[in-house]
């Protein structure tokens, strides 16, 4: 008998298999740094919410002491922003500066999809500077 050149059924069987399970692997791959960069881009728009605020909340300083809480509405998920003004303590880098700045902590906190997210930052506001003639009375 003449044999021919070309693959048995068993042969190409197992190159499919073996074709289907690497296109499977890296398609999960792709889509799970898809899920990532939505995620980055969320907590990205959040900050950029969260210091939006803030520079509204800040343009004159703050003359409370206590903590502020603000929600916003109009993202998809609510997000709530509370604010504080931390101490400069005498062991700060910053304690030579307690005159002119303020540091102020913020936390914003927002539900998406099943999880609870939250940003927290720092940030410096200039304490308004007073007249050097109302220092004299």
């Amino acid at each position: 008998m003449k044999r021919t050149a070309g693959f048995t059924l068993f042969e190409v069987l197992i190159a499919i298999f073996i074709l289907v399970s690497s296109v499977f692997v890296l398609s999960d791959l792709q889509i799970k740094s898809l899920f990532r960069v939505l995620s980055d881009k969320e907590k990205i728009d959040r900050v950029f919410l969260v210091k939006k605020e803030l520079y509204k909340l800040y343009r004159k300083f703050p003359k409370k002491k206590k903590a502020m809480v603000v929600k916003l509405e109009d993202p998809d998920p609510d997000i709530k922003i509370t604010t504080q003004e931390v101490e400069i303590g005498r062991k700060s880098i910053l304690k030579d500066m307690k005159d002119q700045i303020a540091v102020f902590q913020t936390e914003g906190q927002w539900r998406s999809g099943q999880f609870d997210n939250e940003i927290k930052m720092l940030f410096f506001v200039p304490k308004p500077q007073e007249d050097k003639d109302k220092k004299k009375k």
